[in-house]
């Protein structure tokens, strides 16, 4: 028999502590909108997870704790999947739980997510800005439409990582949100250059999407 409700009546980390409480085998399966979870348990502890947004397993259930929309099915039954997770549920229900709060504290310094992020600002530390691989690819998606929001969610990271990382270019100035209802002016086209030998002093330029894509691999790639 199946057992079935709403993320509404029961909070996630209590839906999967219930199930390691009891031992269960089985699959549970969420629904919230266009997104859909699925978690692989066998004897209480979770072995398996896939997401509708490609998240690696243990990120998945991550995320899940702090969930709060969607209807639950779980269906007993022994999991055929290939066990990829290897902590305990109450371990992950934890972390989770940690990741949670930490989120939220970086959110309380951001700006709204709709707003929209665009390159440049005014630089709060000065000098040179070493990116990481986060960083860069947070970078590679601000290009003054797309939101806070969006950025998050199409960056290939975990939300904490993306959060931690476009609060770290906020903070250095290298971008900056525009209140929800601005939109950045369409910059005038550049007059063709022609291309001569660098001089000393001359203006660093700004870093194209090739480069940084090409720090990203590098940064990945170590």
């Amino acid at each position: 028999m199946a057992l079935t409700g709403s993320l509404a009546e029961i909070e996630p980390a209590d839906l999967m502590q219930l199930i390691a409480m009891g031992r269960k085998s089985g699959v549970l399966s969420v629904d919230d909108g266009g997104r859909r979870n699925v978690f692989y348990f066998r004897d209480g502890q979770v072995v398996h997870a896939v997401s509708s947004d490609d998240q690696p397993p243990v990120e998945v259930v991550y995320q899940f704790v702090g969930q709060s929309t969607g209807r639950f099915r779980f269906e007993g039954r022994v999991p055929e999947c290939e066990d990829t997770i290897k902590q305990s549920t109450e371990s992950l229900v934890l972390e989770g739980m940690r990741r949670l709060d930490h989120e939220r504290r970086i959110e309380q310094h951001l700006p709204d997510e709709h707003c929209r992020v665009v390159v440049g600002g005014d630089r709060r530390a000065g000098g040179e800005m070493t990116l990481n691989s986060d960083q860069a690819r947070v970078l590679l998606l601000v290009d003054g439409e797309r939101t806070i929001g969006e950025i998050v969610r199409e960056s290939q990271l975990s939300r904490l990582s993306a959060l931690e990382a476009l609060g770290e270019l906020l903070d250095e100035g290298i971008v900056q949100a525009l209140p929800a209802a601005e939109r950045p002016r369409t910059p005038p086209p550049e007059p063709r250059r022609v291309q001569t030998p660098p001089r000393p002093g001359r203006e660093r330029q700004l870093i194209t999407t090739q480069i940084l894509q090409r720090v990203i691999d590098h940064l990945e790639g170590m």
